[in-house]
């Protein structure tokens, strides 16, 4: 077996190999790695008897060392294979290829729409919650009578229908969705790791691998919501999503979706991914997503302590607790 490591910079070689597999999702692709400025992506890429098995990740820097680690990049990855070929020396090749690079631990979350878990030889699977998804290749109507009862109320209402949906095409509606998502994750008191750079959101948009569509609703001719959803191949996914907080009794979310899954339809996908909660299935916004759908997908994450001496020298002075990399937790 072959083991070659292609970087998020070669984007044409990257995305080649991408495109030998069954599918793929945006989080998959080079131009979605370059955007990750916490290490260097990189694409590794195992061959066997006409097999090929694809692991994308971000290699970081662990401060104050020579060591490294590896993660996914924001949202979900996991791995890519073309068959049902076994892999397991993919696996000891990789062991001593983090080995010589001197990777500490490793950490992915997986796609629940694309299966590939069972392929993970090394370290644990630990599934912490699911995420939702509407089934696209229902006819509009079987997808609205789909939704639960008050979701379609909720639509049905006359108050609904004063809320203007349009979509973000103009160059300054980048710019009003980057300060609704400021805003958004302010009264959140989100994590730093939420606050993504003004040219995460231009350089998105903008990627022509994938079609990125930002849609807004507005109330008397104010922006009250606005989402980023993201098709690539037949999935389209609820990205990022942001809501003026006066606002949320009108519930535009709601309104943002049901109109994204008519493009979503329009466009030939078959699914459009909404994620889960925030951080357990039973959070208000798993709750929301639920009532637009009854799809249910395990959503679970591969962690690996590479280096166990290292691993738990870099933890010793660490409250215990279940982040992973633990060395990487803030207390």
């Amino acid at each position: 077996m072959d083991l070659e490591i292609i970087l998020a910079s070669d984007v044409q070689a990257w995305n080649f190999e991408l495109e030998e597999m069954a599918t793929f999702d945006f989080y998959h692709t080079a131009e979605y790695h370059l955007l990750d400025n916490s290490g260097e992506g990189r694409l590794l890429v195992f061959k066997e008897n006409g097999h090929t098995l694809l692991l994308p990740l971000i290699f970081r820097k662990i401060p104050d060392s020579d060591l490294l680690d590896v993660s996914s990049v924001y949202g979900y990855v996991g791995l890519l294979h073309s068959s049902d070929y076994p892999f397991s020396e993919a696996f000891r090749l990789l062991e001593e290829y983090f080995k010589k690079e001197k990777v500490i631990s490793a950490f992915s979350r997986i796609h629940p729409l694309i299966f590939g878990a069972d392929k993970f030889e090394r370290g644990e699977l630990v599934c912490l919650n699911q995420t939702t998804a509407i089934d696209l290749s229902l006819s509009l109507e079987q997808q609205f009578y789909a939704y639960s009862k008050s979701v379609q109320r909720h639509l049905n209402k006359q108050e609904s229908k004063k809320i203007n949906i349009r979509l973000g095409t103009k160059p300054e509606d980048v710019e009003v969705f980057i300060k609704l998502y400021y805003s958004a994750m302010d009264n959140l008191q989100a994590a730093p790791d939420y606050y993504f750079s003004k040219q995460y959101f231009e350089t998105l948009l903008n990627i022509q691998t994938f079609k990125s569509i930002l849609i807004f609703c507005e109330k008397d001719g104010i922006v009250i919501a606005g989402g980023i959803f993201i098709i690539c191949n037949n999935l389209m996914t609820y990205h990022l999503g942001a809501i003026v907080a006066e606002y949320r009794i009108y519930s535009p979310l709601k309104l943002l979706i049901d109109y994204a899954r008519q493009i979503g339809t329009d466009n030939n996908c078959k699914t459009l991914h909404l994620g889960g909660g925030a951080n357990s299935e039973k959070d208000g916004l798993f709750v929301f997503k639920s009532r637009m759908t009854s799809l249910r997908y395990d959503f679970c994450v591969w962690k690996w302590v590479v280096d166990s001496v290292c691993y738990q020298e870099l933890t010793k002075c660490k409250q215990k607790s279940s982040f992973f990399p633990l060395y990487r937790a803030s207390i």
